[in-house]
């Protein structure tokens, strides 16, 4: 009898585990805990094993996907618009579609530049413009960011105006044509009525565009020009790039050194040697 009922409640033992279901808890479950995405703005730089790369996404989200033969390279550094977390993961949004995981990116600090101050002083010369054959360029209203354009006002190629005034925003320099009439220095070649000792920094750094612009043949209101500086024995140098808004790194063209004996000279890098490309800046 013992035994009848040790192999009946055997059996209904081995009936009751075949049935039983796994009890998952709730609190085992973790939740995608999502914030909502962060307009921002700022760079970040690609921090991972040098020589390669990290993946793009499609999203931070869950369901993310790999954006299709595109990697970020260790070093390589990429404008923000954007940030998300996602469980606890900052995101950077590089563009539409496009974000990258915060484990591998270092967020750089980008100092906003001093606004620069204006300055303008007395002068008298001729401009003669120097574009293309055919087409004029725009007079404006004043030299500021304030300025407008003159409707109706084409200076021409090859023509000749008086000049009353100079003025100069950082690496910027404009032509003062009497009243609020003003030229952009950039397609002027100027000559002042009184032989001038030397450059202003301004006149320096448009004739370095001016330079680097036949040199590269890209477009002048494409190239920009870094501030000047001074070396210890009076020259002074400046960098010139292409001016790319959207990219963080610009391409530099070409470095300019102007001598205290007035000639502009360019950095020869395969050789470290500077090479004479005026002998007289002043007349240029």
């Amino acid at each position: 009898m013992k035994k009848s009922t040790l192999l009946l409640s055997t059996a209904l033992l081995g009936i009751s585990l075949g049935t039983l279901s796994p009890v998952v808890s709730a609190a085992s479950v973790k939740p995608v805990v999502t914030s909502a995405s962060v307009a921002a703005k700022g760079v970040v730089t690609i921090n991972y094993v040098k020589g390669y790369g990290v993946a793009l996404w499609n999203s931070p989200d869950a369901n993310r996907k790999p954006v299709a033969n595109r990697t970020l390279a260790t070093g390589s550094a990429w404008k923000y618009f954007a940030t998300k977390t996602v469980n606890g993961q900052l995101w950077y949004q590089l563009g539409n579609n496009q974000w990258v995981s915060g484990k591998y990116a270092i967020e750089k600090t980008v100092s906003t530049p001093a606004p620069e101050t204006p300055s303008y002083q007395p002068v008298t010369g001729t401009a003669t413009i120097r574009y293309v054959k055919g087409y004029g360029v725009a007079l404006w209203t004043n030299y500021t960011a304030a300025k407008k354009v003159i409707t109706g006002r084409k200076l021409l190629d090859g023509t000749k105006w008086h000049v009353t005034q100079v003025a100069g925003i950082g690496s910027q320099v404009w032509y003062n044509l009497g009243g609020n009439q003003w030229v952009d220095g950039r397609y002027v070649t100027f000559v002042a009525d009184k032989p001038a000792t030397s450059l202003s920094d301004s006149q320096f750094a448009v004739l370095a565009m001016q330079q680097a612009q036949k040199l590269s043949g890209i477009k002048l209101s494409n190239i920009k020009a870094w501030p000047v500086t001074k070396n210890a024995d009076g020259s002074r140098e400046v960098k010139v790039a292409e001016d790319q808004p959207n990219a963080v790194q610009t391409a530099t063209i070409a470095v300019y050194r102007l001598t205290t004996a007035n000639a502009l000279q360019k950095l020869d890098v395969a050789h470290n040697t500077w090479q004479t490309v005026l002998t007289n800046a002043l007349t240029a």
